[in-house]
């Protein structure tokens, strides 16, 4: 119970922001609860097409043009009501369901790309890939798999994966990486800025864009100091030859610094309905 409890206040800690720390982890057993309903009811919700892709745009803020959507899965859950995509990623992650979840969201956000693009325009789409699907054998297989059967260009998709995982410097993972971008896709590290990132191991890494966490973007405009970490993280990535996602943003006055300190790319609530997907 002790250990069970431990764990669920570690995750609730980590989605609630940085350096928090979550003290009321008996309150936390109607989580567990409904985590375990869920695992359970996952996978023939998956095989019955009871989830549904919402896609979030990613904005070029130079140009104001959208230039790829961001692939989020949620479940209408009968009884336990909205399950949104980062629940649900959690939940697959925990209970080994990651590469049955990770496979139909590929496959669906690659066919979904490849519509968008018969009239010619050049949309792109980005999946989310947890730790476990790194580690599957035939990884590498399935994506290549779903280019073809779609015929998408590789270069138009995006797969992210979380700073902690990319950071770790294991072997492995960068092998994987390498052997994705012999396919032609493109690499993303989510949530940087929300842990030690090690530069010289980011440099070494066959990485396209780095997404800021939302944690971060947040005082963006309204904190001087918050504001120059931002902008030493852009200069940073863009020395690296990196393209930058700001996620969250907000407001105006979060836009407009972002747009001063050389920010290549948004996302959030700032834009509208084009967020809601």
């Amino acid at each position: 119970t002790l250990i069970s409890r431990a764990d669920q206040a570690m995750y609730r800690a980590k989605q609630l922001g940085r350096a928090r720390v979550e003290h009321d982890v008996a309150g936390l057993d109607g989580v567990a609860t409904r985590h375990r309903q869920l695992a359970v009811q996952l996978r023939p919700a998956i095989a019955e097409g009871a989830l549904r892709l919402v896609y979030h745009p990613a904005i070029d803020l130079g140009s104001d043009r959208v230039v790829f959507r961001e692939a989020a899965p949620h479940w209408r859950h009968p009884s336990l009501g909205e399950v949104n995509a980062g629940e649900l990623l959690q939940v697959a992650e925990r209970e080994g369901l990651a590469p049955e979840l990770g496979g139909w969201l590929l496959a669906e956000a690659c066919c979904a790309c490849a519509a968008w693009r018969t009239g010619g325009g050049e949309m792109g789409v980005s999946v989310p890939v947890s730790g476990r699907q790194l580690t599957e054998p035939r990884f590498i297989e399935h994506v290549g798999d779903a280019l073809a059967l779609t015929v998408l260009p590789p270069a138009a998709l995006t797969l992210e994966f979380g700073e902690a995982l990319v950071m770790a410097g294991r072997p492995e993972t960068r092998s994987v990486l390498e052997e994705l971008r012999t396919l032609g896709v493109k690499i993303a590290v989510d949530d940087f800025g929300s842990g030690p990132v090690s530069v010289g191991w980011l440099s070494r890494l066959p990485v396209d864009v780095v997404r800021i966490d939302p944690a971060l973007i947040g005082p963006v405009g309204a904190d001087a100091g918050e504001s120059r970490i931002v902008e030493a993280l852009v200069r940073l990535a863009h020395g690296l030859g990196l393209r930058v996602v700001a996620e969250g943003i907000d407001n105006d006055v979060q836009l407009a610094m972002l747009k001063q300190i050389g920010c290549d790319l948004g996302q959030g609530p700032r834009f509208g309905d084009l967020w809601r997907g």
